[in-house]
């Protein structure tokens, strides 16, 4: 990806997604003009961030998706032997968080059953379609990579994990629930795992494919 082309995804994501539409609007709109406009106005942006990064970065998407039917058999090795690290890697975290904190689910997965509970469908795409795609393009295919090629790879996927780690408990942060800050640690190797699978495959649909196979895991379970 280009420079311009991972400055115009980070200043998307960063200023007008999280500081200007989360921190700004959004809680505007849900106080003044009710939750229906609030979810109404909430699926309109992620729609909006979603077609405008993909309409940005077309042909370098098509290029790696290129890349990614040309080695898919790599590919796929690197996909289920990442989503198995991650799969047993949150069991080990779920068992220290209950057993030894006493720890409920995150402050995070609590704000998504209620937004599942609110509205399916937006939640749905938030989930299933934004979320594995923004958050790989942000964190691997922007930071990760920037830093990579600045510093070093070690640098990259350390200080993309940690950010998307702690992206991952700002509600914890805000809510002053400061034990449950403890989940930066199961969110950040997370992070660490998804950028390995980019880095590995110098393909960012691999952890797009990892991010969204965890989600609708995680959407299955909420189901049932």
């Amino acid at each position: 990806m280009k420079r311009k082309q991972s400055a115009a995804v980070l200043i998307l994501y960063f200023l007008f997604y999280i500081c200007l539409c989360g921190y700004l609007v959004f809680p505007y709109i849900a106080m003044h003009a009710g939750i229906s406009v609030y979810r109404t106005l909430n699926l309109a942006v992620h729609v909006f961030l979603f077609v405008t990064v993909l309409f940005v970065c077309f042909a370098w998407l098509c290029r790696q998706f290129n890349e990614f039917q040309s080695k898919s058999r790599e590919n796929r090795r690197i996909i289920f032997t990442v989503l198995g690290m991650m799969f047993l890697m949150q069991i080990v975290c779920a068992f220290i968080y209950s057993g030894i904190f006493g720890m409920g689910i995150s402050d995070n997965q609590s704000n998504n059953v209620t937004a599942m509970q609110n509205d399916l469908f937006s939640y749905l795409f938030a989930a299933l379609i934004f979320a594995p795609f923004m958050e790989e393009m942000v964190f691997r295919g922007c930071i990760c990579r920037l830093v990579a090629d600045r510093f070093s790879v070690s640098a990259g996927i350390i200080f993309s994990s940690l950010l998307f780690g702690f992206m991952h408990v700002t509600a914890s942060l805000f809510a002053g629930n400061l034990i449950n800050l403890l989940y930066i640690v199961e969110y950040s190797l997370m992070g660490f795992m998804l950028a390995y699978a980019y880095i590995k495959s110098n393909n960012i649909l691999v952890p797009v494919s990892i991010h969204f196979l965890m989600n609708a895991l995680a959407v299955i379970t909420m189901i049932i």
